[in-house]
């Protein structure tokens, strides 16, 4: 037996229009411009990609397909040639059919939220990456429906959509991503503060709190950039001990008014005295957890005592006379002083930065060559932690 859950938002009544100034009803002027409302008055719109839907208003005309588990904004009230119209919202309910949860308006809001009831399903992956679709369950079929209302004239109208079933992610913060099972489909948030250039990765971060995205080409051309509030979703995994999802599924823009809770991006002050205690308790991991470095990977730190440039050294520790350009590693190997102990740290340069990054590289230490420095970037983990510098901003010389 069919039932309607009917969410009554926005009426005005015809005493309120009146007082408002509201030109005298006219039943024959009133069906026409509510026909209007219906034929060109976007009542419902793609919350993400802003994709305007019109009613089904006969055998043959579109069902939407809702692929990537939108929400909808839908029209509660308006003004069409000087006329208020107003709108209540419902959906058909039968079994086997989708739902959806209408949210209650702000108060003086035109419009409020729809969000379409997808099934949501474990996703199971190929050794490639690929989904493996035998196991998406079918998509389902659910009808909003609008009843339209402009002075004397009222009228129904429905929007069928076929919902697409969708993943169920489970959302983590970036501390509680790196506890996950490796392979576990996660999703993660954050301000984004890095991207190599040719977006073999890129990082975000939460706070003070870091974490790598792993092979982003797919999504080089979504408009991402520095600064960025962006969601991605992946396999939990890492790779020598630094944490990150790769295998990205999705990556979306998202409007940090929607999420407060993630903080912009903020530094982590570091000491020599951290890298040194880090080495002297190899063996130890419960003390090196304890450790300021420990689990900041991909996070953005400050090291405020001087830093000597001393060599350059390819990947397995050989001294090199440049910052070799090309797909190439290298590291400018850098001394601390924790008392009167020498402490070396590594800042790694990657490939991945380009060449016209490794250029620049290589002409500051040329022209620098046994001065002092201060670091402000990134901290990578290759085995233990390393500088991981993105540009040669990070160094900076110290007056």
């Amino acid at each position: 037996m069919k039932k309607l859950k009917f969410f009554v938002l926005g009426l005005l009544t015809l005493g309120a229009l009146a007082g408002c100034g509201q030109p005298k009803t006219d039943p024959a002027r009133d069906a026409a411009v509510l026909d209007e409302v219906i034929d060109y008055v976007p009542l419902v719109v793609d919350k993400t990609t802003g994709n305007r839907y019109k009613p089904r208003l006969k055998e043959g005309d579109d069902i939407h397909e809702m692929l990537d588990g939108n929400d909808l904004i839908v029209v509660i009230s308006g003004v069409r040639k000087s006329q208020n119209f107003s709108v209540t919202w419902s959906y058909y309910e039968a079994e086997g059919l989708a739902s959806f949860r209408i949210s209650d308006p702000q108060e003086g809001a035109t419009n409020t939220l729809v969000s379409p009831g997808y099934e949501e399903y474990d996703p199971k992956f190929l050794t490639s990456g690929d989904e493996n679709r035998y196991h998406i369950p079918a998509p389902k079929i659910g009808r909003l429906m609008a009843e339209v209302k402009l002075n004397t004239a009222t009228r129904k109208v429905v929007y069928d959509f076929k919902l697409h079933a969708q993943w169920r992610i489970n959302w983590k913060d970036l501390v509680e991503a790196r506890d996950s099972e490796p392979k576990e489909l996660i999703g993660v948030r954050g301000y984004v503060t890095a991207i190599f250039p040719d977006w073999d990765s890129l990082s975000i971060a939460d706070g003070n709190m870091g974490y790598n995205f792993y092979k982003v080409s797919g999504f080089k051309d979504d408009g991402i950039k520095v600064g960025d509030l962006v969601g991605g979703v992946g396999e939990a995994g890492g790779y020598n001990g630094l944490s990150q999802i790769s295998w990205i599924k999705r990556i979306n823009i998202l409007d940090p008014a929607e999420f407060p809770q993630i903080r912009q991006p903020e530094y982590n002050t570091i000491t020599v005295k951290d890298f040194y205690d880090f080495k002297q308790s190899e063996g130890f991991p419960e003390e090196q957890m304890e450790n300021p470095l420990w689990a900041k990977d991909s996070s953005l730190i400050k090291i405020n005592e001087p830093l000597k440039m001393v060599r350059i050294t390819d990947r397995d520790g050989n001294e090199i006379p440049n910052v070799p350009q090309g797909n190439t590693h290298s590291n400018i190997v850098l001394i601390g002083k924790h008392g009167e102990i020498e402490v070396e740290i590594l800042c790694s340069l990657s490939y991945h930065m380009g060449t016209e990054n490794q250029a620049a590289f290589d002409e500051f230490f040329q022209a620098h060559k046994g001065e002092m420095i201060n670091y402000e970037g990134h901290l990578t983990w290759y085995n233990k932690p390393n500088l991981g510098p993105y540009t040669v901003d990070a160094l900076k010389l110290v007056a």
